[in-house]
């Protein structure tokens, strides 16, 4: 995916995961540690980490795209935006696993796991969500770099 309304992609697609994860992660961890919401609100909290993890997955699609298009133009070479392009790896990997996790605790807790093994899970959880959101800014503050310092056009 290269375009969207005749405009690159990847810049308009970005906005998703970095307005999202910050969200979600607090969402998430609230369902997963407060039974209540857990009970009421889990099957959600699935589905905005996987959207989550969609909306991510579109942001590094789009961004090999356009990283491909602007080194076959002669616009960046690859070394310069390997950085950026490897942090937008490991965020999507980091994002994946969060989304894992969540389905994990949620799916556990109401099969009857013990609160103390839900409670284990959703720790690791909030670290891995930490750490997508630390990646997303990481990975965000790294391609502005790439065009702010003037290597793009």
């Amino acid at each position: 995916m290269t375009e969207l309304f005749g405009l690159p992609a990847h810049p308009l697609l970005v906005h998703a995961p970095v307005a999202l994860t910050p969200l979600v992660v607090i969402f998430c961890a609230a369902v997963i540690f407060l039974p209540s919401w857990r009970a009421k609100l889990g099957v959600w909290a699935i589905v905005a980490s996987g959207a989550l993890t969609v909306a991510m997955f579109l942001a590094k699609e789009s961004g090999e795209s356009f990283r491909d298009a602007m080194i076959d133009a002669g616009n960046i070479s690859a070394k310069v935006i390997k950085r950026h392009a490897d942090l937008g790896d490991a965020t999507f990997l980091l994002t994946v696993l969060f989304f894992l996790t969540v389905v994990a605790a949620i799916v556990l807790a109401r099969r009857g796991m013990s609160a103390m093994v839900v409670r284990a899970l959703g720790g690791v959880t909030v670290v891995l969500g930490v750490l997508a959101l630390i990646w997303t800014i990481r990975t965000g503050h790294e391609g502005a770099n790439v065009v702010w310092d003037g290597v793009l056009p």
